[in-house]
């Protein structure tokens, strides 16, 4: 597992009145937190920070120069059922997900920067394992927002810092 810190130049705006997606950069498109995650990585590793349509875990990336999936704070694993419990939704997911590398993400929106911990699945199935649940209305998995200092502490304990 790798920990890369980087600054990125993408000035996003956070608005409180906004329903559910509070951060923009033009005032007019709003995005989830993940979202302005996702954008703030791209412009951090060079690529052109934008939204891309959300394509389907198993047929695509998050960030595809690096076949990453990048997920942040209370992310949602999968938007859809595909399986009935914890277990099954794991392995469904690692059966069937695109990607190779898998990102987890925390942004300074105000120092403009991000610390991107890199995993690949065995450590991104371990890494779901102990800091996410299930939501049995639903019947996805959510990475867990109030363990976001345990979270933190693990995978500063488990990453190689990358200069």
């Amino acid at each position: 597992m790798f920990k890369v810190i980087r600054a990125f130049d993408v000035a996003f705006k956070y608005v409180s009145e906004h329903a559910r997606a509070h951060y923009t950069i033009d005032g007019e498109h709003f995005f989830n937190g993940g979202d302005a995650c996702e954008m703030a990585v791209k412009s951090a590793f060079g690529l052109n920070p934008v939204k891309d349509s959300n394509g389907a875990f198993d047929v695509s990336d998050d960030i595809a120069e690096f076949n990453a999936s990048v997920k942040s704070s209370a992310a949602t694993l999968v938007n859809r059922p595909i399986g009935n419990d914890f277990d099954s939704i794991l392995d469904a997911y690692f059966a069937q997900v695109h990607s190779n590398n898998f990102w987890y993400v925390t942004a300074d929106f105000n120092r403009k920067m991000v610390t991107v911990y890199q995993m690949n699945a065995d450590e991104f199935r371990d890494y779901l394992k102990r800091f996410s649940r299930f939501d049995p209305k639903r019947k996805v998995i959510r990475l867990n927002k109030d363990a976001d200092s345990k979270n933190l502490h693990w995978l500063n304990l488990k990453s190689v810092l990358m200069l």
